[in-house]
């Protein structure tokens, strides 16, 4: 971190050859870094499909489409 007015011997950020950072204001109380666990309200599946699972439907199950709650991933890919 360095003030606009003394920038490092390399230049502002993405000035120096094949350099690839970015300058990003610094705003005290508003830019600082912080954790937060996200979690959703969704109920965690007790039946989450394997492989075999995804192969048996592909074939046997004639293009039915199937959802991402269904097949056990939903909350997964929510809280990611």
């Amino acid at each position: 971190m360095f003030s606009r007015d003394d920038p490092p011997d390399t230049g502002h950020p993405g000035e120096d050859y094949n350099y690839r950072c970015k300058a990003v204001p610094y705003m005290p109380g508003e830019t600082e870094f912080a954790s937060h666990e996200f979690t959703s309200g969704f109920p965690r599946s007790s039946v989450r499909w394997v492989d075999l699972d995804f192969v048996f439907h592909y074939y046997f199950c004639g293009g039915r489409a199937v959802t991402l709650d269904e097949i056990g991933y939903l909350r997964g890919i929510v809280e990611q």
